[in-house]
């Protein structure tokens, strides 16, 4: 039986053996990450809404130009991602900057019989975590940048789902008839620069681990506004030109949200709390801002 001195030299060499052959297999793991993460084709693609198989800027005046209504549907993950107004006359298009071995890409654009349409695009990642990891320290670019423009002529219903990343939209001077914007893991910037056509019916904000800020929502003028955020952070301007009275919700859950109103909306309110804000000059109306406010572990500051 071996002393002491001999258990200690065999658990030495034991341990030894085995550190080797972590290290070892640590290198092939990362060998093959590394091998696997070199850049493919990084590619810079227009994606054109029309139906027909060219899908160059030349075609883009094939696509959304007139009046119909429509619907824009955007499935977008890990990346950077921005929407924005189309030139006049230019239509619905898209262009994307991504790297074919972490990222896939597929759009689709149907019109239906009474001559509305829709804009599917996906854009999600191929590589599984540990590749894009290996790839980002090897200083190997995988994230990907998709930028939307949408026509302002045509009313459109606009569905935002975006993860692991941050979505950035300028929407003023659109026809936007309703909004779902949701974030996951990313942040949510919303802008509205001016006016649209006309008052939105719905817009709904949703943020989940990240955080959600507007400027200008006012120029949307949204009948019905919702806004929730979890495990994050919440800014939300209203300020801007309102065109009527809003039902709006704010939920906080863990978190923390900031409402910003605009000098002349006057404030009702339900819910766990009551702001006693009115508005600068009572005796002129201004619109009416019938809020309700749910709170969880979070506080919703509302000011002017």
């Amino acid at each position: 039986m071996p002393g002491p001195k001999g258990c200690l030299r065999s658990c030495l060499i034991g341990c030894g053996a085995l550190t080797a052959i972590t290290i070892v297999l640590g290198a092939v793991i990362a060998g093959l990450a590394l091998h696997g993460s070199k850049p493919g084709v990084r590619v810079t693609q227009d994606l054109a809404a029309t139906t027909a198989p060219d899908t160059s800027r030349a075609a883009h005046a094939a696509g959304v130009t007139g009046t119909h209504p429509g619907k824009v549907i955007l499935t977008l993950g890990q990346g950077e991602f921005h929407i924005l107004p189309a030139a006049p006359g230019e239509g619905l298009h898209a262009r994307a900057d991504y790297d074919t071995t972490t990222h896939s890409i597929s759009r689709s654009f149907t019109v239906n019989a009474d001559s509305t349409w829709e804009y599917d695009l996906q854009f999600s990642r191929r590589a599984d975590a540990t590749k894009t990891s290996f790839s980002r320290m090897f200083g190997h670019k995988s994230d990907g940048r998709i930028t939307v423009w949408l026509p302002p002529e045509a009313p459109i219903d606009l569905v935002v789902r975006a993860s692991a990343g941050g979505c950035e939209a300028e929407l003023g001077g659109l026809w936007l008839r309703t909004g779902d914007l949701e974030s996951n893991m990313g942040g949510l910037v919303l802008a509205f620069g001016s006016p649209l056509h006309e008052p939105m019916q719905s817009l709904r904000l949703v943020s989940h681990m990240g955080g959600v800020s507007t400027r200008r929502l006012g120029n949307a003028s949204p009948r019905a506004l919702d806004v929730a955020s979890a495990m994050g952070g919440a800014d939300i301007d209203l300020r801007g030109q309102w065109l009527g009275d809003c039902d709006a919700r704010a939920s906080i859950r863990m978190g923390g949200m900031s409402l910003r109103l605009p000098a002349n909306m006057r404030v009702e309110t339900s819910g766990e709390t009551k702001p006693t804000l009115q508005a600068d000059n009572p005796e002129v109306p201004g619109p009416v801002l019938r809020l309700k406010v749910e709170q969880k572990m979070g506080q919703v500051n509302i000011r002017r």
